[in-house]
C-alpha cells in the first residue's frame, strides 16, 4: 500500500511503527482490540495503579478469552492448517500483536494526556492559533519590559 493518503489519524501512529495489516480479515480483530485498549487506558485507572499502568492493560487485553477465540479462528480462516493448529505460533503472533497494539495506543494516550496538561499549563497552543502573531507580540512584550 504506497498511497497513504486516506489513511485515517487514529492509525497514522501504528504505520509510523510500519505495522501493516494486509488482511481485511483482521480489521475488526483489530477495532476489538483497539476498543479493549481504550476502555482500560482511562486517567482513573492510571491514578489507581500509576506504576502497573502498562502492565495491567497490556494484560487485560492479552487475556480476554473473546478476543484470543477471535483471533485464533480467524487465523485458521486464512492460513494452511498445519499452521494453524500449532497453538505455540498462533499464542506468540496473538501475543507480539496484542501488545504491539496495547503499546501504541497506550502511547497516543499519554502523549494526549501530557498534551492536555501543557496546554493547561499553557506551554501549549492550538493548531488554528497563528504561531508567529503569537511569538511577535511575545518579543514585543518582553522588549517593553
Amino acid at each position: 500500500m504506497k498511497d497513504k493518503s486516506n489513511i485515517p489519524e487514529s492509525l497514522e501512529t501504528l504505520d509510523k511503527g510500519n505495522l501493516k495489516f494486509p488482511r481485511t480479515e483482521l480489521l475488526s480483530f483489530l477495532r476489538s482490540v483497539d476498543n479493549e485498549v481504550r476502555e482500560f487506558a482511562t486517567d482513573s485507572n492510571l491514578r489507581k495503579y500509576p506504576s502497573k499502568f502498562l502492565t495491567m492493560c497490556q494484560n487485560a487485553v492479552l487475556n480476554n478469552e473473546t478476543l484470543e477465540m477471535d483471533f485464533r479462528l480467524i487465523v485458521a480462516a486464512i492460513v494452511e492448517a498445519d499452521v494453524a493448529s500449532d497453538a505455540t505460533i498462533v499464542n506468540g503472533l496473538y501475543r507480539a500483536l496484542v501488545s504491539k497494539l496495547a503499546n501504541t495506543r497506550i502511547n497516543e494516550f499519554m502523549n494526549a494526556r501530557m498534551e492536555r496538561k501543557l496546554k493547561i499549563q499553557g506551554k501549549v497552543v492550538d493548531i488554528d492559533e497563528m504561531l508567529r502573531p503569537r511569538l511577535k507580540a511575545y518579543a514585543m512584550a518582553t522588549k517593553h519590559k
